[in-house]
């Protein structure tokens, strides 16, 4: 709703009396545009805007026909007709659709993602608002890219789909950081420190109102720039209405001169009037004399008003300087009160920094003492661990043994901390290459002492035993586990997941059984996952007559096979721009992009993946994956 101001309110005195009249009176104005029930005015403006699009659809003018339905959606929708606003966008929308009018169709796709936002249907809404994205970003339109993902965003958090409100708002602002545009920066910044806080994310909401805050404070301090700079002109404004005045002035100054010289030539006239009389005749003496004395009565009159006219242009300068005097003293007194509780702010706020300091040098300390010994702990410690890595590397299989084997493949083995719970098996058996992956329980001591257990399992079960068929393998491991862990007498839990592969180059097969863990392997370039048993190695819940670990056959094809085992510590790494796992699917399709390359190139193409995801994140968990390729 618009209101013109009267000519008469046009001084800078009255202009902001009325603004804050209006600002007071604005709430009621609000209450009655929540009413459904349209004014005499608008219904007028209606009846007149459908008479004008039926009489342009007649002419087949559709461009005027549209903005006609526009003016009429827009009416209804001030009005909250939100049902009648949709039909006359939608008709809007067929007439620009059939003129190929794309800016007409961006704007007609983002006016019903607002009108459904407003009745809360958010789903619609979003679908509306994307449609105004792809029109805008085919058309290079920055600005209204940026617009359209805000307004996305808005929509996404009112469906809590906070991840791509979060992407569509860092999309928005790279935009607005590219052209330079600091208040759509702020914007989309106070928008993801929203979004985050909704998020439950505190910490990424705190770090980008930060932001939002000192784009503000750039934006106010702009502002300051212009206030001044207006300042001036009303400064420049003053100065040309006192010349005015002045002029004014030099004009009733010349009128009371040619007044003055009008009384002098009616003194003259009454002087020669006393020789007239007795000369003329009475009766055209008396007309002469009466002339003269409304003349005189006329130049009087002048002259008041003259004076009346300038005793208000005084009045009103008066009032202008004792109003701009009034809000200087507020400013300045305002920022008096401000500057006052700020500095006892910052007197507090340094009395308790320095309590503080003197606790913290008491504490530091304390706490140097306590670190000496700490670091000498550690450092025996890890002298410990250390010797135990050498002797966990010397009994586990090695890498290059395994490359001997099979030499397309590669093995990735990072362990989270200096011994791995995580680690690798194969051997060669009965013309056979028995390959595993095990994830054993915990990481660092306790991990590293599992796999050890683990490791002497396999070696008993395949080369002593000579079993090789992988579903007999994890079952005599589990068996294994929980005998030598003695967990029917403890209830100890503690076992390990595990894939294993046989390649049988005889059979043309591969065959595979997994406890908790899968396969993964290509052929003729399409991707497949065997998923593993649901039952890990170890713990007494696990202790079953029946075979619990499906086998699975793989026919080898003509060219290559790709295969992978791994442990879970890739697919649940923490990382990424929304600090999110790694996840199973983001993995297959990593591999079915990178497999083609050589197999031993593709331990580092893997390494360094995964330290990208990472970035400054801490790894959670041993890193396992194996890959090897058989050409057949």
């Amino acid at each position: 709703m618009y209101y013109k101001v009267p000519k008469r309110f046009n001084c800078p005195l009255l202009q902001i009396a009325f603004l804050i009249l209006f600002l007071l009176i604005s709430p009621v104005f609000l209450i009655a545009q929540s009413e459904y029930a349209l004014s005499r005015q608008d219904s007028a403006l209606l009846d007149k805007n459908q008479n004008l699009y039926r009489e342009n659809l007649a002419l087949n003018n559709k461009k005027e026909a549209s903005r006609y339905l526009n003016e009429i959606a827009q009416i209804y929708w001030e009005h909250n007709h939100f049902k009648k606003t949709i039909e006359n966008f939608s008709l809007s929308m067929q007439l620009n659709k059939e003129l190929g009018n794309e800016n007409g169709i961006a704007m007609l796709n983002n006016n019903l993602a607002m009108v459904y936002s407003d009745l809360g249907n958010f789903d619609v809404s979003l679908k509306y608002f994307q449609e105004t994205l792809i029109a805008r970003r085919a058309k290079d339109e920055i600005v209204g890219t940026i617009s359209a993902l805000h307004n996305m965003s808005v929509v996404l958090n009112n469906l809590k789909r906070f991840d791509q409100s979060i992407e569509a708002l860092e999309e928005a602002t790279d935009l607005a950081r590219e052209i330079g545009n600091t208040e759509l920066q702020r914007s989309c910044y106070g928008m993801l420190a929203e979004t985050y806080e909704k998020a439950g994310n505190v910490e990424q909401s705190l770090y980008y109102f930060e932001y939002y805050k000192s784009f503000h404070e750039m934006i106010q301090k702009e502002t300051v720039k212009k206030v001044n700079k207006d300042l001036n002109e009303e400064r420049l404004k003053n100065l040309l209405i006192e010349t005015q005045k002045r002029n004014q002035e030099l004009e009733l100054y010349a009128k009371e001169r040619e007044l003055h010289k009008q009384e002098e030539l009616i003194e003259e006239y009454d002087s020669t009037n006393l020789t007239l009389l007795e000369s003329l005749n009475k009766k055209q003496m008396y007309i002469t004399i009466l002339q003269q004395e409304n003349q005189i009565k006329e130049l009087s009159a002048e002259r008041v008003a003259l004076e009346a006219k300038k005793r208000q242009w005084i009045l009103w300068i008066i009032v202008f300087a004792a109003f701009w005097l009034l809000v200087v003293l507020a400013v300045l007194y305002r920022a008096y009160r401000q500057k006052r509780t700020d500095n006892k702010v910052l007197a507090n706020k340094n009395q308790e920094i320095s309590t503080k300091q003197e606790i913290i040098i008491a504490q530091k300390t304390e706490l140097e003492v306590a670190f000496s010994m700490i670091e000498a702990h550690n450092s025996s410690m890890i002298s410990s661990i250390n010797y135990a890595r050498l002797i966990q590397s010397s009994m586990l299989t090695r890498e290059p043994q395994l490359g001997a084997l099979l030499p397309n493949s590669f093995v990735l083995n990072m362990p989270r901390d200096i011994v791995s719970g995580d680690f690798y098996w194969y051997a060669a058996k009965e013309n056979k290459i028995i390959i595993a992956a095990i994830d054993c329980t915990g990481h660092g001591v306790p991990g590293a002492l599992m796999s050890m257990v683990g490791n002497n399992l396999l070696n008993q079960i395949v080369l002593n035993q000579h079993i090789t068929s992988p579903e007999l393998i994890l079952e005599e491991m589990n068996l294994g586990i929980i005998k030598v862990l003695n967990q029917e007498s403890t209830g100890n839990q503690d076992g390990m997941d595990a894939a294993i592969c046989v390649i049988d180059t005889g059979n043309k097969k591969v065959q595979f059984a997994g406890a908790n863990n899968p396969l993964i392997y290509i052929q003729n370039n399409e991707l497949k996952t065997i998923k593993g048993s649901k039952s890990g190695i170890g713990g007494i819940s696990n202790k079953k007559t029946d075979s619990q670990y499906e086998l699975h056959e793989i026919e080898l094809n003509s060219g290559n096979n790709y295969f992978y085992i791994f442990s879970d510590g890739f697919v649940d790494q923490i990382g990424g721009a929304s600090n999110r796992k790694f996840m199973i699917n983001r993995f297959r399709e990593f591999i079915l992009n990178n497999h083609a390359t050589g197999l031993p190139e593709q331990e580092t193409t893997f390494r360094i993946e995964i330290e990208k995801w990472m970035y400054k994140k801490s790894q959670i968990d041993d890193i396992l994956v194996i890959g090897f390729n058989i050409e057949n």
